[in-house]
């Protein structure tokens, strides 16, 4: 077993405040110093662990020696978080443990001390917003959360100015197999300067030709509930819309109607509706002009035989068997669109979820060809892409639609969206009592060759301060009516 412990003088460890992005991109933490390392050590399942915080949240930067799915085993935060020690309890060999925290090698839980009483709490991810990214199979990730979180019984976690922590590896069998306890200084808790907006946060770049919302619209609840759908896109006012998650009976007619309740004044919105992909379909939808590049997509008799093994043991009992599911096709439409006499083919798409990463590979490999076929159809200037990728174990789908798409040669760009708080860049949410964190789950690639990205963000309704929510009529729990966000990207053609 490897056993180390650091402890750490004060302002040594800490990057800035407001540094810090859970994002998946690590360069926000070069001036941060390793509070816990592995050395050389060959058995080691952690190699080093980096620290930081801002006044209202804490991050983590865990660099493992495999990827973060083929850990070998568990590996478990333990936080006295408060700096007291007699308000928690002396869990594996730390004093004062307020929080347990499970976060790698299985479902993601929480569990909190309070005087020697340990709650487990199934709402823990939820309540202290526990983010991490990148979502795929990665060596280095980081994990985020709330400073002063109320989770079961505790209504201070990681509100003291000093964290006392230890991370635990366990192998298959529960035996530890790696232990490292540190000490890091956390700056006064209070509200995150990140979060402050002075400005307009939802206002488009000053030179932007074209505004596109991506949106994962979670099934029938567009249908059931379209007026918090209506408040958000009369806020952002898109010029295109790449929605997936549509139910299957949700007529054209309707979504027409209902983006023309959004604006702009008198605009005539046209849609490209995808006629595949079982129960939830997607869609492109433009005031511009718009020609459908495709609205269907669909496996070939050969991978339909290769993955009816690999689905059926995911599909509920009520669905229909997996040679169907397979048989109707991907959630996948495209659409040309014409803005200021250039030549936008955009695509929305929907990927398979949860377990089934060779299903999504194959749905790329199926989306990829249908896109290369409406590029080689006629003159195109640029490309979009966008959805939920559902990317857990490898992000290899997201290359395969990434790779040699851009109409002048090379790859497609990734938008670069963080949300309003500031400090994350997630687009999924999971519900109050699901054991997931919040991570990325969605992204809109776009033309670098010839599209500017102006502006990015994940909008979230309760990320938008007061002030703004009033301004653009929009209800703090509107964006609870899905569990992911909407992707904000504001482009300019490049001339």
């Amino acid at each position: 077993m490897t056993r180390l412990l650091l402890v750490l003088a004060s302002g040594l460890i800490l990057a800035a405040p407001a540094d810090v992005v859970v994002d998946g991109v690590h360069d926000d933490w070069a001036g941060v110093r390793p509070v816990f390392e592995a050395g050389r050590s060959g058995s080691a399942v952690i190699r080093q662990v980096r620290v930081s915080a801002d006044s209202a949240n804490v991050f983590f930067l865990f660099e493992f020696a495999k990827d973060s799915y083929a850990l070998p085993g568990t590996v478990t935060l333990l936080a006295d978080s408060d700096g007291q020690a007699a308000t928690g309890r002396t869990v594996d060999g730390l004093a004062g443990v307020d929080v347990a925290i499970d976060l790698f090698g299985g479902p993601l839980a929480v569990t909190v001390y309070d005087n020697e009483a340990g709650h487990p709490v199934a709402s823990g991810p939820y309540d202290l917003e526990l983010t991490k990214a990148p979502n795929f199979a990665a060596r280095d990730v980081e994990v985020g959360w709330l400073r002063s979180g109320a989770v079961g019984p505790r209504t201070d976690l990681f509100g003291g100015r000093t964290l006392h922590a230890k991370v635990v590896a366990r192998d298959p069998a529960s035996r530890i197999v790696q232990e490292g306890e540190f000490r890091a200084p956390l700056p006064v808790p209070g509200p995150s300067s990140r979060a402050a907006q002075p400005r307009d946060p939802l206002a488009r770049s000053a030179s932007t030709d074209f505004r596109v919302v991506q949106w994962n619209v979670s099934n029938r609840f567009w249908r059931q509930n379209p007026e918090p759908y209506r408040r958000i896109l009369r806020a952002l006012q898109p010029d295109i819309v790449l929605f997936d998650e549509v139910e299957d009976k949700t007529d054209e007619a309707w979504i027409r109607t209902f983006l023309g309740s959004v604006g702009p004044p008198d605009a005539a919105w046209q849609v490209t509706l995808a006629r595949t992909g079982a129960w939830e379909r997607s869609l492109v939808a433009s005031h511009f002009p718009i020609t459908t590049a495709f609205d269907r997509v669909s496996h070939t008799a050969e991978t339909i035989t290769r993955l009816g093994p690999v689905l059926e043991p995911f599909l509920p009992k009520t669905s229909p068997p997996p040679r169907k599911t397979l048989e109707d096709g991907v959630t996948a439409s495209a659409a040309f669109i014409t803005i200021r006499s250039k030549t936008l083919l955009a695509t929305a798409l929907d990927l398979a979820c949860c377990q089934l990463g060779e299903v999504r590979e194959a749905e790329a490999v199926a989306i990829g060809e249908r896109v290369h076929a409406a590029l080689r159809s006629r003159r195109v200037d640029a490309v979009i892409t966008g959805g939920d990728y559902n990317l857990l174990h490898s992000r290899r789908p997201l290359d395969l639609l990434a790779g040699n798409f851009d109409p002048s040669g090379g790859d497609l760009a990734v938008e670069s969206a963080v949300s309003l708080n500031g400090w994350s860049d997630a687009t999924y949410t999971p519900r109050r009592n699901a054991p997931f964190p919040r991570s990325k789950l969605d992204y809109l690639l776009y033309s670098p060759s010839r599209l500017r990205l102006q502006h990015a963000f994940v909008f979230h309704s309760k990320a938008l301060s007061r002030q703004w929510q009033q301004h653009h009529g929009i209800e703090p729990a509107d964006s609870d009516v899905t569990d992911h966000s909407a992707i904000v990207a504001d482009f300019s053609w490049k001339e």
